[in-house]
Formats: structure tokens, C-alpha cells, sequence
């Protein structure tokens, strides 16, 4: 990716007031013949420029994994989207974990279901800075807070399950789904009744390699079940 593109996404950008959704979107309708850029990009252009004046941070000696190489990361990816995370890494000079997890941190969001009642979170915030760095060398594990507030109608102890499905927002094709949990209410109920105040669980992603959310779950009931 030219200077000249990097400048035409930054002007971008601006029109939008900054709204990375927006100007994605924007520059694809202007630049048809383009790579779609990820949103992470603007950004990044943007402080990069206004901090050191040029479109990528100078990188005058080795250190840890950060906002220079995300971006050498995402442009890596734009330049070649077959280009794989083992090569990305090598390149960089991060380990291929590392990459893969940088690259998948954007634009998720959960939609919450008990029975035909839905609601959805806004895009999670990335929690990874904030207790949750490298440690004794090994990959930063990307780590997303929602910290979403919602309430549901219980029609059934017995039978309502509430479904979490993880999805990232992808805005120019169908949503890409990352993983859905199960908990039955009736084993919330049960287990409510052994304590005092909303209980946290920690539930598995399914239909996925590996994945979890933790929820905090308060049940109030107003009839008898």
C-alpha cells in the first residue's frame, strides 16, 4: 500500500469524523478497485501521522509487540490476504500467535436470545492493555469487556434457555460467527438458590476451537414456579 492510498484513507477518515465504520464503507464506494482495508487502519494512519509524521512509527530498534506492528501487521494483510500468520510473524518478528490474535480483536459483538427476545451488545472494547499484557514472555491474549446491561422476560424456568452467540461485524458480507453458549435457567434457579446476589459463570464457546464469555446472571422471579 502507496503513500498515496495511505493519504486518500486518511482524507477519508476525516470526512467521516473519525468513524472507522464509516469509512470503510466510504472508501469502497470511492475506490471500487481497491482492497477493502480493515477499519483498524484509519486509525492508526491517523495517530501515527500526528504523532511522528509519518504514516508508519520508526522503528529504530527491536521491541515489543506494539501499535507499529499492529499496523505493519494490518498492512501485511492488505498488501496480501493469502499472505499466512507464520510469514506475517517471521517478518515481524512476533510469534504467529501474537498475530493471529491482533488480527481478530475488532468489531465483536454478542446477540443474547431467551426465546424469541433478542438484544446485542455494542462492539467489545479491548481489555488486553489492562492487566492482561505479555507475560514471562509468552503472547498478549486478546481480551474483549461488552459490559452490556440487559433484562429478559422468563416465560419458562423449566424449558427457557438463554444463547449467546459472538459475531464480528463485517460490512460488506454476512456477519462472521465466532462461537454460541447454552445455560439453561433452570440450572441458574437452581443454583440461585444457594447464594445471595447474581451469580458469574463462565461459558464455552461451541461450534468453535476454543473461546469463552463470562456472563453475570441475576434471576428474579415474581410468581411461583
Amino acid at each position: 500500500m502507496d503513500n498515496n492510498e495511505l493519504t486518500d484513507m486518511l482524507q477519508v477518515f476525516f470526512e467521516c469524523n473519525k468513524n472507522r465504520v464509516e469509512a470503510v464503507r466510504r472508501y469502497s464506494v470511492r475506490f471500487p478497485d481497491r482492497e477493502i482495508p480493515d477499519s483498524k487502519i484509519f486509525q492508526r494512519i491517523e495517530t501515527n501521522l500526528r504523532n511522528y509524521g509519518s504514516f508508519k512509527k520508526p522503528n529504530t530498534q527491536k521491541r515489543k509487540f506494539s501499535e507499529d506492528k499492529e499496523l505493519n501487521v494490518l498492512l501485511a494483510v492488505q498488501e496480501n490476504s493469502q499472505t499466512s500468520t507464520r510469514e506475517i510473524a517471521h517478518n515481524i518478528g512476533v510469534s504467529k500467535t501474537t498475530v493471529h490474535g491482533k488480527l481478530y480483536t475488532e468489531n465483536i459483538y454478542c446477540k443474547v436470545y431467551l426465546g424469541k427476545q433478542e438484544q446485542q451488545t455494542d462492539i467489545g472494547k479491548d481489555n488486553s492493555s489492562n492487566g492482561n499484557g505479555p507475560q514471562n514472555g509468552f503472547p498478549q491474549i486478546p481480551t474483549l469487556v461488552w459490559n452490556c446491561s440487559m433484562q429478559f422476560h422468563v416465560s419458562s424456568i423449566k424449558t427457557d434457555v438463554l444463547t449467546v452467540i459472538v459475531y464480528e461485524m463485517c460490512p460488506f458480507k454476512p456477519d462472521m460467527f465466532l462461537g454460541r453458549a447454552d445455560v439453561k435457567l433452570e440450572d441458574i434457579y437452581r443454583e440461585s438458590q444457594n447464594t445471595n446476589g447474581p451469580l458469574i459463570r463462565k461459558l464455552v464457546l461451541h461450534q468453535v476451537e476454543s473461546g469463552e464469555v463470562v456472563v453475570k446472571l441475576d434471576l428474579q422471579l415474581f410468581t411461583s414456579y
